[in-house]
């Protein structure tokens, strides 16, 4: 069968080569060559992370046993996961490299073939999380996860079990350490070596160069230094190696809990680096190649504050001419009315927004999609995915409800206008979830289509000039890869009549690239080399097992 859009081809080291030196290739039509047959989005996304680290996220680092033993049901040194079982082994469900086949909602003392190895060298202060597979945890982290002190998020901090506990508007009852949650859950999904192919980038809704404890939100000065600060971007997207693996896994490791939420202020600083309008050093547009997909992860636990140019009150006498300088006044690019003063829909009036926060993150988005990067129009628009982590933020609108501002902000914003998803995560195991699920999306997303044949027609999709491909591989349940191989004929144009290369009465496609091995039930297929132009991609085979995977 030919295998689905959702899935990304692989082979063994070789692979890596041809992709490498046809990157530029494939955003171009195809041609007649043994290349042509991998005719999809090949080239790595870029995926830039807006992490929120907002005060309400609380940094509390995590301690690891045996320096500190938290409370809990399970037992400190003991390795569990939520691997699906299989044939009777709890968590046996496991890959070659020990990430989950399968997966199930519960932790399970880890009797896979792997429970006797765990990694965890990443970060370096160690987070008993196995750096293969974040769904592997020892006991001791899964009860800090499950049992952390909740706080209410405003003064005085009061602890507290639910949010009637919490009183007053925006005051929410959260675990006090979400910060330190949602880092190493982001780490887990960076060292997920599906992940491997993802250009990374990261900044901050914070940066780092503001005294906090000083910070004057009433001041428009002081807000404008701190809105338009491009110590915001961290990391510039880019391919990982070693070494610059290190340095991302660090910068979201130090990461510190201050500041406000102004989201919209940063989605938009987000489309003035892909759009190439950041002046900071070494981040100029991450954008390659036009065909190159564009992504944007907000990983945020709060609705927007302080996105006016200053803090004022009454929420109508907010100003945001920043924002409104991106958008238009009023801004309402929806007209769902919530960002207009004439509508009675107008968010400052019905109470949706406080703290001079805003309803804009939708319009933005709806800016940012409309735009191309770079002002090219062949390159690929930005998608928003996000997670709201510790509060229902994805909510979608009830059933019959069609109106331009149904659903939760953040939901508009990313599912409804942004291309992308929106995933509430109110647990540790629900964020490394929701991390997992959208960069599958991307993954998939970004392998746009990867058919082993080549598209000349529309009524035959299997035939380049004088060869035709036949594609078989086997489904798995789950997992980015299918086993199989391609296998090449010869078309015998002037007979009509498909033939082996190999026999002498094939007159078409007689090179020695378009060769087939007559005992096909023996030989498994072809392997990838990398030969001149691609005339010769597919080369006999050396090996009796599969190679390519789609």
């Amino acid at each position: 069968m030919v295998a689905e859009s959702r899935h990304k081809t692989r082979s063994r080291p070789e692979l890596a080569a041809i992709a490498l030196a046809i990157a530029v290739a494939l955003c171009a039509p195809a041609q007649a060559l043994d290349t042509d047959i991998f005719s999809g989005t090949q080239v790595s996304p870029n995926v830039l992370i807006i992490f929120d680290n907002s005060g309400s996220m609380a940094n509390v680092p995590y301690s690891p046993y045996p320096d500190a033993v938290y409370a809990g049901p399970l037992d400190p040194g003991t390795i569990y996961t939520r691997c699906a079982n299989k044939s009777g082994i709890l968590g046996g469900d496991v890959n070659s490299n020990c990430t989950c086949r399968r997966t199930q909602s519960s932790y399970v003392v880890d009797g896979s073939v792997c429970a006797g190895s765990f990694v965890d060298v990443i970060p370096a202060f160690q987070d008993d999380i196995d750096d293969r597979e974040g769904r592997r945890k020892k006991g001791n982290r899964i009860n800090w996860d499950e049992n952390q002190p909740r706080y209410c998020t405003q003064e005085p901090f009061d602890p507290c079990s639910s949010q009637s506990d919490c009183p007053g508007q925006g005051n929410t009852c959260q675990p006090q350490n979400q910060l330190g949650l949602a880092k190493s859950s982001m780490i887990s999904t960076i060292n997920d070596p599906d992940n491997v192919d993802v250009r990374w980038g990261l900044m901050v809704f914070n940066p780092p160069n503001i005294n906090y404890s000083s910070a004057n939100y009433s001041s428009e000065s002081w807000v404008t230094s701190w809105h338009v600060n491009d110590e915001v971007f961290r990391f510039p997207v880019q391919n990982l190696d070693s070494a610059k693996h290190a340095t991302l896994v660090s910068s979201i490791g130090q990461l510190q809990a201050s500041g406000g939420t102004p989201s919209a202020i940063r989605l938009m600083d987000a489309w003035r680096y892909f759009n190439g309008e950041v002046t900071k050093s070494g981040y100029g547009s991450p954008v390659q190649y036009t065909c190159q997909r564009n992504y944007v992860v907000m990983v945020t636990d709060g609705v927007p504050e302080v996105e006016a140019n200053r803090l004022t009150s009454p929420q109508t006498a907010c100003p945001f001419t920043r924002i409104q300088a991106f958008v238009g006044n009023p801004g309402d690019l929806n007209a769902d009315g919530k960002e207009d003063p004439s509508s009675p829909s107008w968010s400052a009036l019905t109470g949706e927004t406080f703290n001079c926060g805003s309803d804009y993150l939708d319009d933005v988005m709806m800016k940012i999609r409309g735009e191309f990067p770079l002002g090219d129009s062949e390159n690929q628009p930005l998608k928003l995915y996000a997670v709201s982590f510790g509060i229902n933020y994805c909510e979608p609108p009830v059933d019959g409800d069609t109106s331009a501002g149904g659903g939760s902000l953040l939901w508009r914003a990313s599912k409804k206008y942004g291309g992308g998803e929106c995933i509430s995560a109110l647990t540790p195991s629900e964020l490394d979830d929701a991390l997992d699920d959208i960069l599958n999306l991307i993954r998939n997303d970004a392998q746009s289509f990867v058919a082993p044949v080549v598209p000349v027609s529309q009524t035959n999709r299997t035939q380049s000039g004088n060869r035709l491909y036949v594609a078989l591989f086997a489904p798995r349940e789950s997992g980015q890869s299918w086993p199989g191989n391609v296998k090449k004929y010869a078309l015998n144009t002037d007979g009509g009549v498909i033939c082996n290369a190999s026999s002498g009465g094939c007159t078409q496609g007689s090179d020695a690239a378009a060769e087939l091995i007559d005992d096909i039930a023996t030989q498994h297929g072809w392997y990838l080399t990398l030969e001149g132009d691609g005339e010769k991609a597919l080369a006999a085979p050396s090996v009796f097992f599969n190679v390519i995977f789609t």
